[in-house]
C-alpha cells in the first residue's frame, strides 16, 4: 500500500509539473540568467558581457557600414531563444535591416508614421500594466512616480508578464516630423517609467547630437555603443571628456566600437561578431512559436 501511494503521489507531481510547465523550454516560468554580449574586448581579450533585464535601456551610435545593424541584430540573436522577452522592432527611416525579424517579433514597423503606431502600442501596453501591477501609482505626478521607481524592482519577469525590448533604428528619422516633440516625449516616457513594469527602450541613429538626440533621452538611456563617431559624436554618446583619452583612428574598422555597460566606468574597446541576414533568419523561424502577441500590437505595420 505504501509502494503504491508513493507512486500515486509521483504521477500527480508529474501531472502538475507538465501542467505548470509544458514539458517544453518555452513554458518555464522565468530565466534568472539571460547574459548577453557585444563581442570581444580589445583591452583583455574577454568578453564583453552583461545580464539582459530591468532598465537595461540602451543606444547605438555610428555611421551607416560600420557595425550598429550588425550589433542590434547580433544582440537580439542572443536573447530570441528567451520565450519571456519579446521584441517590437521599428525602423524610423523605412529600413529593412531588421524585417528578417518578422517570424520572432511581434511587432515589426518600417517607416516613421509606422513606428508611431508601434510606439503607441507600446505605451498602451505600458499604461495596462501599471493598471494592473501597481493601481496605486500615477506617473503624472511626483508622489506617484516615487511609489513606482520604488516598486520597479519587484517587477517579476516571467511569459505571462515578458521584458518587452522596444527596438527604433533611426529614431531621429521617427523625431522628424511635425509633431517630433509629442514624438519625443513618448520615447521619454518609456525610458523613464519602463524599467518599472518589464519595457526597455534600444533606440540606434546615425549622428547623436544635442539638438536630434534630446539629452533627456540619451541620459536615461545608461548602455551607450558607438561605432565610428567623430570627437563630437563620441561626446554626445559617452559625455564630455570621456574619450580624450582614446584614439580614434581605429574607429574607421567596421564592427570596432567602444561601449559602456553595466561594471563599466569608462568607454570599452570591443570587436562584435559579423552576424548575416541569413542567420538572424534562421534564428527567428527556430524561435518563432516563442513569439507573443503583445495587446494591440500589429505583427507588420508599413507607412504607405
Amino acid at each position: 500500500m505504501a509502494l503504491l501511494a508513493g507512486m500515486a503521489a509521483l504521477i500527480i507531481f508529474a501531472i502538475c509539473v507538465v501542467r505548470f510547465t509544458g514539458g517544453a523550454k518555452e513554458e518555464i516560468e522565468e530565466t534568472p540568467n539571460r547574459m548577453v554580449s557585444l563581442g570581444k574586448r580589445l583591452d583583455n581579450g574577454t568578453k564583453l558581457q552583461f545580464k539582459f533585464d530591468l532598465g537595461c535601456h540602451m543606444l547605438f551610435a555610428g555611421e551607416t557600414g560600420f557595425g550598429k545593424s550588425n550589433e542590434i541584430n547580433y544582440l537580439i540573436s542572443q536573447l530570441a531563444s528567451y520565450a519571456e522577452v519579446q521584441f517590437m522592432i521599428a525602423s524610423g527611416k523605412s529600413g529593412t535591416d531588421f524585417l528578417h525579424w518578422l517570424p520572432r517579433a511581434s511587432t515589426i514597423a518600417i517607416g516613421p508614421n509606422a513606428t508611431d503606431k508601434m510606439v503607441d502600442s507600446a505605451i498602451g501596453i505600458l499604461e495596462t500594466r501599471y493598471a494592473v501591477l501597481m493601481p496605486g501609482g500615477d506617473v503624472d505626478t511626483a508622489e506617484g512616480m516615487h511609489s513606482l521607481m520604488t516598486a520597479q524592482r519587484k517587477v517579476t519577469i516571467t511569459n505571462e508578464l515578458p521584458l518587452i525590448a522596444v527596438i527604433v533604428d533611426e529614431f531621429v528619422e521617427y523625431m522628424n516630423a511635425p509633431d517630433g516633440a509629442k514624438r519625443a516625449r513618448k520615447l521619454h516616457r518609456i525610458a523613464t517609467t519602463g524599467r518599472a513594469v518589464g519595457i526597455v527602450l534600444i533606440l540606434a541613429t546615425q549622428r547623436p547630437s544635442q539638438w536630434s538626440s534630446p539629452t533627456d533621452i540619451r541620459e536615461n538611456l545608461p548602455y551607450h555603443v558607438s561605432f565610428r563617431l567623430d570627437k563630437y559624436g563620441t561626446d554626445m554618446i559617452f559625455g564630455k571628456g570621456a574619450m580624450n583619452n582614446v584614439s580614434l583612428d581605429r574607429l574607421g574598422i567596421p564592427g570596432y566600437g567602444y561601449a559602456i555597460v553595466p561594471g563599466e566606468l569608462d568607454p570599452v574597446p570591443f570587436i562584435a561578431p559579423e552576424v548575416s541576414e541569413a542567420y538572424c533568419g534562421g534564428i527567428a523561424w527556430e524561435s518563432a512559436r516563442l513569439r507573443r502577441s503583445l495587446d494591440k500590437s500589429k505583427h507588420l505595420i508599413k507607412d504607405i
